[in-house]
């Protein structure tokens, strides 16, 4: 069945006037600049603002809801209504993955040695762009059921630190006002955030090991406020970064 996008009215005003705010700033800071790159992949000079990373894929599903929905999945539709929106707004952003795929897969090696040799590949990506904010996207797991909420975890690069805070605004606002999560640094054991130099976070979107909010989570329209909410706050995080140079 086709799922047609439906928000609640009051939540879908706060989200756009979110995303008007923060693109206004961003984009009256754009304006007049000189493009100075070519806006080819992989051209002399090229760097895009945004790596949007969704976490996991192919061999790799990630956490599995009782639904039986992965996190893969969830990783990568997040990712790509990301995408749109920020090149909606005029950000321009390269995605680790735009499919169902294990990155640098090798045929006959084993799941450890391809887990590793996804995990190398997205630290490439990061540092043939080393200007670029990375966002990787990803849901939370826990044993016990009762845990629900959207968390963000920033990298070592200490700009990084005001992203994850705004991104963590964001989600309340958009997902759960009573979501009381704190931003944390990310765990000494994430490989691509010991490795990453920009201002980097982990969008942790909710808890598939909550039924209730795994439900949530496979539904497009929440899908979209988590976008939305991912949008606004680099949106605003950028355009302050900009205002200060």
């Amino acid at each position: 069945m086709k799922h047609h996008l439906k928000l609640d009215p009051k939540a879908l005003f706060v989200l756009l006037a979110l995303l008007t705010f923060a693109a206004s700033a961003f984009i009256r800071i754009r304006i007049g600049q000189k493009n100075q790159h070519q806006q080819v992949s992989g051209s002399i000079g090229y760097e895009p603002d945004v790596i949007l990373d969704a976490g996991h894929g192919g061999m790799d599903g990630g956490a599995v809801a009782q639904s039986g929905q992965t996190e893969k999945e969830l990783n990568l539709l997040i990712a790509q209504k990301s995408r749109m929106l920020l090149k909606l707004m005029g950000v321009d952003c390269v995605m680790t993955r735009d499919s169902d795929i294990s990155l640098d897969y090798e045929e006959g090696a084993s799941v450890r040695q391809n887990k590793q040799n996804d995990l190398r590949a997205r630290v490439k990506v990061a540092e043939r762009f080393p200007e670029s904010c990375l966002i990787s996207i990803h849901m939370n797991q826990f044993s016990q059921t009762k845990y629900h909420g959207a968390q963000v975890f920033y990298g070592k690069a200490p700009e990084g630190q005001t992203l994850a805070q705004y991104m963590q605004d964001a989600f309340r606002q958009a997902l759960d006002p009573e979501n009381d999560r704190k931003i944390k640094p990310s765990p000494d054991g994430v490989y691509l955030m010991k490795k990453v130099t920009a201002p980097a976070v982990i969008a942790e979107c909710g808890f598939l090991s909550n039924p209730e909010e795994a439900e949530k989570l496979g539904q497009d329209p929440y899908q979209t406020k988590a976008s939305l909410a991912i949008v606004s706050s680099y949106l605003r995080f950028a355009g302050e970064k900009e205002e200060t140079k």
